[in-house]
């Protein structure tokens, strides 16, 4: 692993500030490569093709993003449809990235199929 990375969020900097934190503890740099656009959340859309295209829709790697790690963790909060996640991945992989690696705090996915 080269470096750590987080899903960004609009609402909160909790992500990011765990992300950071495990950097710090496991010796490695922190890097913001992605960014996000104001969309819905992913718990309210109607099914999973609309939370692929909304989370799609949301992330990017930010503009003039250089020496981007070829081997890197990203972390997020909960994995809702698991699309964020995925998007993030292949956003990165797209930049340069050849090893993504999620990590996320929570896995809300299975409380769904209890409902």
């Amino acid at each position: 692993i080269n470096a750590i990375t987080c899903v960004p969020s609009l609402r909160s900097s909790i992500v990011a500030d765990f992300a950071r934190e495990l950097a710090n503890r496991l010796k490695l740099p922190f890097v913001q490569l992605l960014q996000k656009q104001g969309t819905k959340q992913q718990k309210d859309m109607e099914n999973s093709n609309y939370q692929c295209r909304n989370a799609w829709d949301s992330f990017s790697v930010i503009q003039g993003a250089i020496n981007v790690p070829k081997r890197i963790i990203i972390v997020d909060d909960i994995v809702d449809s698991g699309w964020t996640l995925t998007v993030c991945g292949y956003r990165l992989a797209q930049a340069g990235c050849e090893l993504v690696f999620p990590f996320a705090l929570a896995d809300s996915s299975e409380n769904r199929s209890n409902q």
